[in-house]
């Protein structure tokens, strides 16, 4: 099994940081959101309103399906504890530069052309389950 939180996924997840703090921002507000990304490996970012935070989870692909489903693999950080954990971010990646400095997989070399991206596991980790 792969790991559930790699580099390529921790680039992402910062890269995504803004989205997850307007969308909290909307919920809090009360506007009704369902948001969900794709962060690498079958692991998503998701906010739905009525549950009030922001989840972290593995999710898969149920044969025959044309969505992933999310299972019980991962975190929810409720909405006042993302604040705070938006904040250890920010020190764990001035403590460890080289969390800061990787590039999204998306950027490397191998993924020059469509079939090198469609054969990443990270991009694309449901490929032959369609």
């Amino acid at each position: 099994m792969r790991y559930f939180f790699c580099l390529y996924r921790w680039t992402n997840l910062q890269d995504t940081r803004s989205e997850i703090e307007q969308n909290v921002k909307c919920v809090m507000d009360g506007e009704p959101i369902s948001y969900k990304r794709h962060i690498g490996g079958g692991v998503y970012i998701s906010i739905i309103s009525r549950f009030g935070t922001v989840n972290i989870r593995r999710f898969f692909m149920p044969k025959g399906d044309k969505e992933a489903k999310a299972t019980r693999q991962g975190v929810g950080v409720k909405f006042a504890e993302w604040q705070d954990m938006a904040e250890i971010v920010k020190k764990i990646n001035s403590t460890y530069v080289d969390l800061g400095t990787t590039k999204p997989c998306i950027q490397h070399d191998d993924h020059a052309n469509q079939l090198g991206m469609l054969d990443c596991l990270e991009c694309n980790p449901f490929r032959n389950m369609q």
